[in-house]
């Protein structure tokens, strides 16, 4: 199909005609060129994520944590983009809970990295340390075993039990109906 020079119908607007030709229903070349680059560019987008290296890793954030407080342990996958994250379970020292997963895309010169952190939240039980030992995942057909992971479970100590009596803060507000966009005066104490 192709297209006539445009006739004007008001002052700055343009109407493009339409003309049949004997190729109506074929793609023109430049619509040819244009799929052939699409098609080459997805081919690239396809391979250069199946050349990417996979790795695992864990680790645990804070180390140590405080007996009473909780952490954040994490299974850091490189250069894949479906990683299903391992059953963790429980122990009589830690707990486990999955709180999901932060998926990092990004492209630099034509390659693309992928990073995916599966991230539990662990709640310690006792004091001592505590090896969290590799976790196996099945990624893109293959197995991988993450890093084991050495955690200190620390005892609470007097400055971190009182932290919320170092200082204090008082916001008063006057006593009556208050009205979206008006100014009002108002106290912070220390």
């Amino acid at each position: 199909m192709l297209f006539s020079a445009r006739k004007e119908l008001l002052p700055g607007s343009f109407v493009f005609e339409q003309r049949c030709s004997a190729r109506d229903g074929l793609p023109t070349i430049g619509l040819r060129k244009q799929l052939l680059r699409l098609l080459a560019l997805l081919l690239c987008t396809f391979y250069s994520g199946l050349s990417a290296d996979v790795s695992v890793r864990a680790l645990v954030e804070p180390n140590p944590i405080t007996l009473g407080q909780s952490g954040q342990f994490k299974i850091i996958v490189e250069g894949s983009k479906k990683a299903e994250p391992p059953d963790m379970g429980n122990d009589q020292n830690l707990e486990f809970a999955y709180r999901g997963p932060n998926t990092q895309i990004s492209w630099v010169n034509g390659q693309m990295n992928a990073t995916i952190t599966h991230i539990y939240q662990v709640r310690p039980l006792r004091i001592g340390k505590y090896r969290i030992l590799p976790q196996t995942m099945f990624i893109d057909g293959k197995n991988y075993q993450t890093n084991e992971v050495i955690l200190e479970i620390v005892e609470q100590t007097a400055s971190s039990t009182n932290v919320g009596k170092i200082a204090y803060l008082e916001f008063d507000l006057p006593e009556r109906n208050i009205y979206l966009g008006e100014t009002i005066a108002s106290e912070l104490r220390m």
